[in-house]
């Protein structure tokens, strides 16, 4: 078995940076750039490319569709495409090109000791961007990611990837033309934990559709791995965990940070996987026939087979670069690190290295030793290029949390915090190569026959990762455990087990419905509350009910209000019930119906903002906070309603299977009147919790 683990070959590696050390970046700046193309195509300027886009017939479509919507004249709509496409255009202005190439080249050199590239799988994609139109996917965990993939490609002359960073017929044109290759991150955004993130599905449905609509022959997807030895960023992935706002960022920010420039950030590896043809993966699979039956500049919705086929896709998009990512000596040492708080010995760290090191080939992780060094060397070299993370004190290996005993407690837990999240960035790029051996490891330790030696050489993951499995699986119902005198007893429960099996093998379709860990994430849909009457509305003659008397006083409306639209519903009582549901109705009745009424309209909002508008939407005329109840804000300025949260928020969260549920009638935020405070810290705000009237609450 080990034999079979480890005996998959990848390609050598090459480092780019050795030659450019050697040689003048300004003569490397200005060489002869002259990009493959596809298919023998001659190069077309940038402003004949946006020409054909806006020309084409998906284009104009859209535009004499916008034109007939919102009343306006195609040539208004036309200016306004035109200005989106000069916004996001692909302007390839050599002189840029070459300056770049010059800039990077210094500041690479600088940051990093080496670059490297699998050349075989650079000679791969040479070939695949002269045979079919090429989508570049590589991992995401750096702002450098698209800096280094543009300068790697440059340097193999292949044209620069159009990095789609949004959606827009300018890009696709491109790339199905051949022009150049399309870039996106199937993650979205960069990892702040080095866990790959869950894929985004909607620019490589776009990518596909040309292939779908027979535009294309063949696409091929690529799949690109990028490992950093250290990350730029992982100081400032640590803040944002724990709360702290991520500044701004933009590329001139990036290279105006100097003080990174003395730096040393080790090693990046880029592993360009092997071409993926998107023909193969649809072959008999997927039916194209539905798009032949309507004009291609038609915008189509996917059908559920097409969406199911797109999110397949993605995720073995990652699977695939998971698979080819370069694991480093420090990931191992900051593994065992994590597990053996506050402080290990340095030899003792030295012969788990080793020991994890074998364990991770043996279980197929793509490890890269540098330049052959003993293990103490290795371990050393990390040391030292981490010296912000870990340290060595006195023959012990401990978080570098120096400094910090002359601080206030809140200071040293935060700085304890971020040596760990740091230390655990690196930890989490081991994951992927554990997780399964773990659960076996975890299904032996729970078997008393098999407790003997083997499940020992788990003991560097066990208290991190196989205690939240097994907590995991009790909660699944896969284990059930039971109280003994010795302890605790585990027994699988294998019908469970085969359900959870049929879920990892259908994740899309098979998400537990609550988890008492987490509450279920949503996204949040904004819209403009719809006026009740538009301004310009009129009421015929007849229609009594429709009218609304504005010489009424504001109290006397809101007593209208809640009666009069129950109007029809009244209709179908007799009078012995209407006089007696009369005699019976009270304020808070009212009130309440007020309520349900405005929330009628959305039933499924959870927050209502208007930041010093009308005000809340109370559930009741009890507990509502006086003017004096709110306090001033700490620069002396008023506080003033700004949002609410709506009790439709407990359905969502599934708080009621909690062991003691949480309720609310609404949550209302007061906030300053004159928005005090910098930008890039919190301030406290004032909250005012309301809770339904006792009249309103059945009884269960």
């Amino acid at each position: 078995m080990q034999k079979e683990l480890t005996s998959k070959k990848r390609d050598e590696f090459e480092d780019i940076l050795e030659e450019r050390r050697l040689s003048s970046d300004l003569r490397y700046a200005m060489k002869c750039y002259t990009p493959v193309i596809y298919k023998g195509l001659s190069p077309c300027k940038p402003n004949a490319i946006k020409s054909a886009v806006l020309q084409s017939e998906q284009v104009q479509y859209v535009i004499k569709q916008l034109a007939k919507e919102m009343g306006e004249s195609p040539d208004i709509i036309q200016e306004e495409a035109t200005e989106i496409l000069d916004e996001m255009g692909h302007r390839m202005q050599l002189g840029a090109v070459r300056f770049f190439a010059f800039t990077l080249s210094k500041i690479f050199k600088q940051l990093f000791q080496r670059v490297c590239v699998n050349e075989e799988g650079m000679q791969r994609l040479q070939h695949a961007i002269q045979e079919h139109p090429v989508v570049l996917l590589p991992s995401h965990r750096s702002y450098v990611d698209f800096l280094m993939l543009s300068y790697l490609l440059y340097m193999y002359d292949l044209a620069l990837p159009v990095i789609a960073a949004g959606i827009g017929n300018l890009f696709v044109f491109l790339w199905k033309s051949g022009y150049a290759p399309i870039e996106f991150f199937l993650e979205g955004t960069r990892s702040r934990t080095a866990k790959t993130l869950t894929p985004k599905f909607g620019l490589l449905s776009i990518v596909m559709e040309p292939f779908f609509k027979r535009e294309v022959f063949d696409t091929y997807l690529v799949p690109i791995s990028i490992s950093y030895e250290r990350i730029l960023e992982e100081s400032l992935y640590a803040y944002e965990l724990l709360g702290v706002p991520k500044p701004k960022e933009s590329t001139s920010g990036l290279l105006k940070a100097r003080r990174i420039l003395s730096d040393n950030f080790g090693t990046i590896h880029i592993y360009i996987g092997q071409p993926v043809s998107l023909r193969t993966l649809a072959s008999g699979r997927i039916n194209r026939c539905p798009y032949n039956l309507v004009p291609r500049h038609l915008p189509q919705k996917p059908s559920e087979d097409i969406q199911e086929f797109v999110s397949d896709v993605a995720y073995k998009m990652e699977l695939l670069q998971i698979e080819n990512m370069v694991l480093t000596p420090w990931v191992l040492v900051a593994a065992l690190l994590l597990q053996n708080l506050p402080a290990m010995e340095f030899e003792l760290l030295i012969e788990k290295t080793l020991w994890l090191k074998g364990l991770t080939q043996t279980f197929g992780g793509f490890i890269e030793w540098p330049d052959n060094l003993c293990a103490k060397k290795a371990v050393l070299s990390g040391l030292t290029l981490h010296s912000n993370i870990a340290r060595l004190v006195d023959g012990h290996v401990v978080l570098n949390d120096k400094g910090v005993e002359d601080g206030a407690v809140g200071e040293i837990i935060f700085k304890h915090a971020l040596a760990i999240l740091m230390c655990a960035t690196y930890r989490n790029q081991l994951l992927n190569v554990f997780v399964r051996p773990s659960l076996v490891a975890l299904a032996l330790e729970m078997t008393r026959s098999f407790r003997k030696g083997v499940t020992q050489c788990y003991e560097a993951l066990s208290s991190d990762m196989q205690k939240n499995a097994l907590a995991a699986l009790v909660q699944l119902g896969a284990v059930k455990k039971k109280k003994s005198s010795n302890g605790f007893t585990y027994n699988v429960n294998q019908e469970a087990v085969s359900k959870i099996l049929d879920m990892f093998d259908d994740s899309a379709d098979a998400i537990p419905e609550h988890n008492e860990f987490l509450f279920p994430e949503y996204e949040i849909l904004i819209e403009p509350e719809e006026p009740e009457f538009s301004a310009d509305s009129s009421v015929e003659p007849g229609d009594e009910q429709g009218a609304v008397d504005t010489s009424k006083n504001p109290k006397e409306q809101e007593e209208l209000g809640a009666t009069g639209s129950a109007g029809e519903a009244f209709q179908s009582l007799d009078e012995e019930t209407l006089e007696a549901m009369a005699k019976c109705e009270t304020k808070e009745d009212k009130i309440f119906q007020m309520f349900k009424e405005k929330v009628a309209a959305e039933p499924e909002q959870i927050i209502r903002y208007c930041r010093g508008g009308e005000g809340p939407v109370w559930v009741s005329g009890e507990n509502r906070p006086e003017e004096n109840d709110i306090p001033n804000c700490s620069c002396g300025a008023k506080r003033i309603f700004e949002f609410q949260i709506m009790p439709q928020l407990l359905n969502h969260l599934q708080v009621d299977s909690l062991g003691e549920s949480i309720d609310w009638g609404t949550l209302v935020v007061y906030t300053c009147a004159d928005s005090c405070g910098g930008a890039n810290e919190y301030l406290e705000e004032f909250i005012w919790k309301q809770d339904h009237s006792m009249g309103h609450i059945l009884p269960s």
